[in-house]
């Protein structure tokens, strides 16, 4: 005999039913999470000036980056520069200005700075922070990076200048990931200095 539902049936069908659908939108949700951070990462960036990585070992090269088609780079004069042939080249005065590569002038950039054109409007210029500023890592991570990007004459052109407004990024130590670390990890006389030693990576324990 076939039996009739009754309602402890029903209620437990809508249950399960609840249940699955909520356990379906949770797979959906932890996929479509990654894909958004995913291209958040890759196509957009929410300042106009960056630096690449971030925490960086400033003893090692980084790069300088820059979208001149972002709202807050305030540079129209230098959008499409690579389209039209054109270069955008460097101007930095901190974290010092006293650099190993000096800027040049105003109306004729030093050719050394010249940044390199990632596309979409992004450009970017490499340097190892402490040699290019002749600066200590500590002065670096403590002051950060200061800049601006212009055109190799940055002479105003019907009242505007071809450079985008002044960029300042911190940049930020890497933590630790060697066997025995000091924190902080570039400290001055004044400092606190904590030691950490990491066993697992003992290549001899005993």
């Amino acid at each position: 005999m076939e039996k009739t539902p009754n309602m402890w049936d029903t209620d437990m069908n809508l249950t399960g039913n609840k249940l699955q659908n909520k356990m379906n939108m949770k797979r959906i949700f932890n996929l479509i999470i990654p894909v958004l951070f995913t291209t958040v990462n890759a196509f957009g960036q929410e300042e106009a000036a960056w630096v690449e990585p971030n925490p960086a070992n400033v003893n090692a090269e980084v790069k300088l980056m820059v979208d001149v088609s972002h709202p807050d780079c305030g540079c129209p004069l230098l959008l499409d520069a690579d389209v039209q042939g054109d270069s955008l080249y460097l101007w930095t005065w901190e974290p010092t200005e006293n650099a190993t590569v000096p800027n040049g002038q105003w109306n004729a950039s030093n050719p050394a700075l010249k940044m390199t054109s990632e596309g979409n409007n992004i450009w970017s210029y490499t340097l190892i922070p402490t040699q290019f500023y002749a600066v200590d890592a500590s002065v670096v991570y403590d002051v950060g990076i200061s800049y601006l990007v212009k055109k190799f004459d940055g002479s105003a052109i019907d009242g505007v200048e071809p450079k985008s407004v002044d960029f300042h990024v911190d940049v930020e130590p890497q933590g630790c990931v060697d066997r025995v670390c000091a924190f902080p990890q570039y400290f001055r006389e004044d400092d606190y200095l904590t030691i950490i030693y990491d066993n697992s990576l003992e290549e001899h324990p005993g």
